[in-house]
């Protein structure tokens, strides 16, 4: 089974899905990642605190090498499962790629703020919002590889 994550930009909520569900997933299945508006994000390949995420979590082997991907339409033609981090996502492929498909979920994973990332917030307020983050993403996974019966 190939499981496709999306989200914004691509560097922060699918990133840590992508690489937690891979470093989850039985052989024979693959998750992947990509962004509705990867190509205007300023983030540059990955946030900063989905960077930390992964390594603190052990996760560097299973995260995509590189920087974004922008979704397109094959992308999404060519996932078994698409999962939507948040609703605005699902619409930005409708409206934007013309995905017009069922094979998805919606998870309505909050995203971190750009202000979050360089303002507003001290640097353990952002770890502490990201690790919720990834918290919620892994309740999700686990849930969804029980379901599909896909985990090692």
């Amino acid at each position: 089974m190939h499981i496709h994550f999306v989200c914004e930009g691509n560097t922060y909520r699918s990133r840590l899905a992508e690489a937690y569900c891979n470093a989850h997933l039985g052989s024979g299945h693959k998750a992947t990642s990509s962004g509705v508006h990867a190509m205007d994000n300023v983030n540059g390949p990955i946030t900063w605190v989905a960077a930390l995420l992964i390594k603190r979590n052990g996760l560097v082997p299973y995260m995509k090498n590189g920087s974004w991907t922008q979704t397109d339409a094959a992308l999404l033609k060519g996932a078994d499962l698409i999962v939507f981090m948040d609703d605005k996502d699902l619409q930005a492929a409708r409206h934007e790629l013309g995905y017009a498909g069922d094979r998805h979920e919606v998870w309505n994973v909050q995203d971190i703020q750009e202000k979050d990332l360089v303002s507003g917030d001290t640097v353990p307020q952002v770890v502490a919002i990201a690790e919720r983050t990834l918290e919620t993403i892994k309740e999700h996974v686990d849930r969804m590889m029980a379901e599909r019966k896909l985990g090692k």
